[in-house]
């Protein structure tokens, strides 16, 4: 799991998702979660300082999973040196063996890099019309909570962060574990 970290992230987004994945851990799922980034060090959307982020490595392993939380102010977040890096990044980076998902307003940096075009996905429903008069190559479902389109996950804001990582989870480990992992999470028990 690489969790792409920019100066603004939002901690809700960052954290609800990551616990998630660490949790999983905890009942035997073999994630590796790797805090990747721009910058060693950015302040989120409290103003705390994250730091311990390594550089945005040249190559990621088939079947890794690529997440990007949203920023506090992503009309202008997205728009700084290190988004634009990032973004050319995702661009050269991603491959189809692998996994991309954003949360909440995440989904801008990644139609920025080019490898949402043509494809559906959603936000959070107070960007969901910046996000289709911005990039109106994509399909923007404003009514759901997660969108699958192949290899590309969005999900509309920070708490379905956690559902989203839920569900991928739930995906991998089959339905006993799956249950036992809601009930540690105490989330709802559906289907993506």
């Amino acid at each position: 799991i690489y969790i792409v970290i920019l100066p603004g992230t939002m901690l809700l987004d960052l954290a609800g998702t990551v616990e998630t994945f660490r949790l999983a851990t905890q009942v035997g799922q073999p994630y590796r979660i790797h805090f990747v980034g721009p910058v060693n060090s950015a302040e989120c959307s409290i103003g705390l300082s994250l730091s311990g982020i390594h550089p945005l490595p040249d190559l990621i392993p088939d079947a890794s999973t690529i997440i990007i939380p949203g920023a506090a102010d992503s009309k202008s977040a997205y728009e700084t040196a290190e988004a634009h890096q990032t973004a050319e990044w995702i661009a050269q980076t991603f491959k189809s063996s692998q996994r991309l998902c954003t949360v909440c307003s995440g989904v801008f940096l990644a139609a920025k890099s080019g490898v949402l075009r043509g494809k559906s996905c959603t936000t959070h429903h107070m960007l969901t019309q910046r996000l289709s008069q911005d990039y109106p190559e994509l399909n923007v479902l404003d009514t759901r909570l997660f969108v699958q389109d192949g290899n590309v996950f969005t999900s509309a804001g920070a708490t379905t962060g956690i559902d989203l990582a839920w569900q991928l989870i739930s995906a991998a480990a089959g339905p006993k574990l799956a249950l036992k992992f809601a009930r540690m999470l105490v989330i709802y028990f559906g289907a993506l």
